[in-house]
């Protein structure tokens, strides 16, 4: 049980986020409240659309690219407008250690949610702080029920279903994630490689952070852990150990490659086209990050995706995705100059 059930169809809340998978979560967990949730990738991009919307909640990310959260709140508290001095903005945190919360909290935090977040903990906070006559209460005895056991439930070696359950939400929600986790592996590991080779070790923290929160979220407790323990090397700048310890740790994330792939299965077939159309959508790709368009990037991203391209390049624009993703402007740049140049 997670409690009443309400909804909040007047409420605009804004949810900063790097991690699709983190966003996707919470966007269905938040569903049945009805309310109107715009997405932010960065600090950045979360100061910018407070400055332009009234939001009545703002949930933000510690670690993100561009911006980190701690530096978005500050500069929208910071802001001559009242209410963006008093919005309530919930800190989501793997970090709850009191440090991290006494940051958090001078930096202007109101309150703190653990990640992964957990339905009924989501639930309750977004009541606790919405405006009071915001919240729209169904009838008494009405409440969201949590997902219940199902004899379907898929079974992955290494995995705790239980977990995944508690996490997601629902058994549909974990079976995508299951597939989304797949998709991912072999980029992710290839940027957190890049990002050791190149010295950029703020961006290899940020990134294997990431997947301790997304590695949990699938019920891979014991890898999360162990890139719990990557992302303190990080925070120490322990370059010695970070290049001891980290590619066996990728190794134990692609040993449930087999195990994941029949849940990142498609049936969207895609759409045939010439190097034109490619050129094209590579180039809006290229023009939206270097204006800061996100939205651009991530629509000409999508386009891109239905296309089939050739099998020299695929690699890359899988690489590419996860640079989009990531908001790595300098990196989603040179590729696309790279790959316009093999086309």
């Amino acid at each position: 049980m997670r409690g009443s059930l309400f909804t909040a169809p007047r409420a605009r809340v804004l949810l900063a986020d790097d991690n699709e998978m983190n966003v996707k979560v919470a966007l269905g967990l938040l569903e049945p409240l009805h309310m109107h949730i715009d997405v932010a990738v960065n600090g950045k991009e979360a100061h910018e659309l407070a400055r332009r919307n009234h939001y009545d909640l703002i949930f933000m990310d510690q670690m993100m690219p561009v911006m980190d959260g701690q530096t978005s709140v500050k500069l929208i508290r910071g802001e001559d407008d009242p209410h963006l001095k008093e919005v309530p903005i919930v800190a989501l945190t793997a970090n709850t250690i009191p440090e991290v919360r006494s940051k958090c909290v001078d930096c202007g935090m109101t309150d703190f949610l653990a990640k992964p977040v957990k339905p009924d903990e989501i639930i309750a906070i977004t009541k606790k702080w919405l405006p009071v006559d915001m919240i729209e209460e169904e009838p008494e005895g009405s409440e969201v029920q949590e997902s219940a056991p199902s004899d379907d439930v898929p079974q992955v070696e290494g995995l705790s279903s239980e977990d995944g359950l508690r996490y997601s939400g629902s058994k549909d929600m974990w079976v995508s994630l299951l597939g989304d986790y797949y998709n991912m592996m072999d980029v992710k590991s290839q940027l957190i490689r890049d990002s050791i080779s190149s010295g950029d070790i703020k961006r290899y923290t940020v990134e294997v952070h990431a997947l301790k929160n997304t590695s949990r979220m699938i019920g891979a407790a014991e890898l999360s852990q162990e890139f719990y323990e990557l992302e303190q090397l990080g925070h120490a700048e322990d370059v010695a150990a970070i290049r001891d310890r980290t590619e066996g740790v990728l190794s134990h994330m692609a040993s449930y490659k087999e195990a994941l792939a029949p849940f990142a299965v498609s049936d969207v077939k895609k759409q045939a086209c010439d190097p034109e159309d490619i050129r094209a959508r590579l180039q809006e790709i290229y023009d939206a990050m270097d204006s800061f368009d996100l939205d651009g990037a991530d629509n000409a991203m999508k386009e891109l995706d239905a296309y089939e391209v050739p099998d020299g390049i695929k690699d890359k624009i899988d690489r590419l995705r996860a640079y989009v993703a990531d908001v790595a402007m300098e990196d989603v740049m040179d590729l696309v100059k790279e790959i316009m140049g093999e086309l």
